[in-house]
Order: C-alpha cells, then sequence, then structure tokens
C-alpha cells in the first residue's frame, strides 16, 4: 500500500484540539490495518518509521552531515576476537581516520557502514534513521538463531548495499531466504601469508583453535583425543572450561589448553602435524584458513569454506558435520598421515583482496580520496 511508508512515524498532530486526537486516531487506525494487511510482515513498519523520519530529516535539513567516512559496527561485548580482527584490517585499509560503534541504538552518523555482523542490522536500521542514507555493507558469517524472523533478517540484509559471506554456501543460502543475488558477494577474509607461512615440516600436535560455543562439537575435541591417546593435542581459544565436559577434557594426559593473544599463533601453529576443525557450522572458521596457509594438513567438517578450501587428500581430509564420531576420528587419522604442503593456494586470501571486495561498495569522501592520493603518491 502506497501510504505505509509514512504510518508509523508522523509525531502527534495537533496536541490536544480535537482536530489533532482525530488524526493521531486515524493514523493508528492505518497502522493496525497495515499490521492485520501484512502479517508476518508487520515488521516492516519499524523500518518503515525509520526512513521516514531520515526522508523528513533530509527534507527539512535537519539530518545532519556525516561525521565520518567510515563507521564500523561492533558492540563493545563482541570486542577482542575475529570481527574486531577483520573490522581493523578493513580500517588499515581505508583513507582517512574510521571510528568504531558499540551502541546500536546511538550510532554516529558516517558516510559508509560496515556491519561487523549481520545480526547488528535490524536493531541499528530501527533507531538510526541517518543510516538509511550511508553506503551500508555486511558480513554474515553463518547461520544462526536470531531474535527475529529470517524474514525481518532478509528485509534488512536486502537493504544492504552488499551482503559478504564467506562461502559459496552461504551465498546461495541468502538468495534461496529472499536477499537479492546482485547484492551478494564470496569474499574470504585474509590472512597474514608471512606469519602463517609453510615450513616444509610439521610439529607433533592434533591442533584445535576456537573460542567455545556448543556448535563447535566439543564432544568430538574430547573423543579425538582420547582416540589417540599417544599423540599430544593442543587446543587455543577462550572460553573452554565453561564446558560441561571440561574436567574430562582438562584430564586427559594428552591434552593441552592454551588462552593467549592471537599474535601468538603463528608460532603455536608450528606445534601442529594436523589441525582439525570439528564444528557442526561455521562461517570460515578463520583458524583453517591460517592452517592451510601454514601448509599444515587439515581435518574438517564440510561446513563455512572447508569445501571450497580442501583438496581432499591433498590439503586435508574433510567430513559430514553430522557424521558419527567414528568418522571423524578415521578422517584426523587420514590427514595424520599427509605431508606439509608445500605451496598451498589458501596463500592467495590476502587482507588487500578481502578489502577490495567490501569497500567496493562503498564511496570515500573527496578528503579521503586527496589523503590516498598522497599515500600512494
Amino acid at each position: 500500500m502506497s501510504t505505509s511508508p509514512s504510518l508509523a512515524y508522523g509525531a502527534s498532530t495537533g496536541g490536544g484540539s480535537w482536530i489533532g486526537r482525530g488524526l493521531e486516531r486515524f493514523r493508528s487506525e492505518l497502522v493496525r490495518e497495515a499490521r492485520s494487511a501484512l502479517g508476518e510482515e508487520a515488521h516492516r513498519i519499524r523500518y518503515w518509521a525509520s526512513q521516514g523520519r531520515h526522508a523528513r530529516g533530509r527534507l527539512r535539513g535537519s539530518d545532519g552531515a556525516p561525521t565520518s567516512d567510515l563507521l564500523l559496527v561492533l558492540p563493545a561485548e563482541s570486542r577482542g576476537w575475529i570481527l574486531e580482527a577483520i573490522g581493523r584490517e578493513l580500517a588499515r585499509r581505508w583513507p582517512g581516520e574510521p571510528v568504531w560503534g558499540d551502541l546500536l541504538h546511538a550510532l554516529p552518523r558516517a558516510r559508509n557502514v560496515w556491519f561487523s555482523h549481520y545480526s547488528f542490522i535490524p536493531e541499528a536500521l530501527a533507531h538510526n534513521p541517518h543510516l538509511w542514507g550511508a553506503r551500508r555493507t555486511a558480513l554474515f558469517t553463518h547461520d544462526r538463531e536470531l531474535p527475529w524472523s529470517w524474514s525481518e533478517v532478509a528485509y534488512c540484509l536486502d537493504r544492504c548495499h552488499r551482503v559478504v559471506t564467506m562461502n559459496e554456501r552461504d551465498r546461495q543460502l541468502l538468495a534461496q531466504r529472499g536477499v537479492d543475488p546482485r547484492r551478494i558477494r564470496v569474499a574470504i577474509p585474509g590472512i597474514d601469508a608471512e606469519r602463517f607461512r609453510p615450513r616444509g615440516e610439521l610439529g607433533e600436535t592434533i591442533g584445535f583453535c576456537s573460542a567455545y560455543y556448543p556448535r563447535k562439537a566439543p564432544e568430538r575435541v574430547l573423543a579425538i583425543a582420547r582416540a589417540f591417546p599417544t599423540v599430544p593435542v593442543l587446543l587455543l581459544g577462550r572460553g573452554w572450561p565453561k564446558w560441561e565436559g571440561w574436567r574430562e577434557l582438562a584430564g586427559l594426559a594428552n591434552f593441552e589448553y592454551i588462552e593467549t593473544e592471537v599474535d601468538r599463533y603463528p608460532d603455536l601453529y608450528r606445534r601442529f602435524r594436523v589441525f582439525v576443525s570439528p564444528s557442526r557450522i561455521e562461517g570460515g572458521p578463520m583458524p583453517l584458513l591460517e592452517a592451510l596457509s601454514a601448509g599444515i594438513p587439515v581435518a574438517a567438517s564440510r561446513t563455512g569454506f572447508a569445501p571450497d578450501l580442501v583438496r581432499e587428500g591433498i590439503d586435508g581430509e574433510l567430513f559430514d558435520r553430522h557424521a558419527p564420531i567414528e568418522a571423524v576420528i578415521a578422517a584426523v587419522g587420514r590427514a595424520l598421515e599427509l605431508p606439509p604442503v608445500l605451496d598451498p593456494p589458501a596463500r592467495r586470501y590476502t587482507w588487500d583482496r578481502f578489502a577490495g571486495i567490501v569497500s567496493a561498495a562503498w564511496r570515500p569522501s573527496a578528503r579521503s580520496r586527496r589523503e590516498r592520493e598522497r599515500s600512494e603518491g
């Protein structure tokens, strides 16, 4: 219905006058009718409201100018892991001075916006009308349950100028769920190829690297450690003592757990004989890409970008993400027999390549363009 975008953002139109009260009742009735007509799509009203406030601000000249060329959206509770690392790599490759936004209901104005995780978009668009005037790009990490319906999430993603997935499977998933395929790009994040490089030799341990979440299949980590009692097992990550099976895992004689800064990872990866990614669902994971770049054979579930990167029998072995534990252990055993990879294709995935795909949807200011030209000249 053509009047829908204006239904929910009209201000009070007459205070206590009978005309104002009548108009307000009329507006409320229109909103109820729209919700009834839209059914499951009623969530659109709050985004129409936000768009309406943005349009009204522009017409009145009160919308305000962008205070930054690039806004990186990442709440404080999501800092300190891969999402922040990706944002920092993008920031390093963008002219000017990007800013971070950590309050989804009060984000600063910017010409271009990077949503570090797609789950941040609904609240951000609803509470920050000025974002409708920015060039919006979002990262889809992996499928997960959210407080919103998939219809609403797809609606928000389809209002971005670009949606980045880290693997082909997720690109197809978003297209099936209603996101315009022309907006979606597959971009595998980069690695520091100098720090994660082949050495022509391998370590002695079965390596894991991840933060603890149930989807990381912790029971598989335990089963693998028990299946290879004479092989050292090293788990890098954080939060694992929260797992209910932690006592049993930590009590194994061949098991070691290290929580440390990611800057130490290249040195610790040198201890790996094989890297294992046992998760049931992933967008990446990034440690898999790092291990592949370092020439370390891998055993990984068929999720995230593992099917896009792993050449079975060369780089490593794959197993179905819902495979029985016997199949997982067998894949690890086969990977333990593989030699180091001397010229891994994974090394072509650089941060420059990733940033180029992401930033192609952005528009730098004239000042940022001049700063870039000076830095390159």
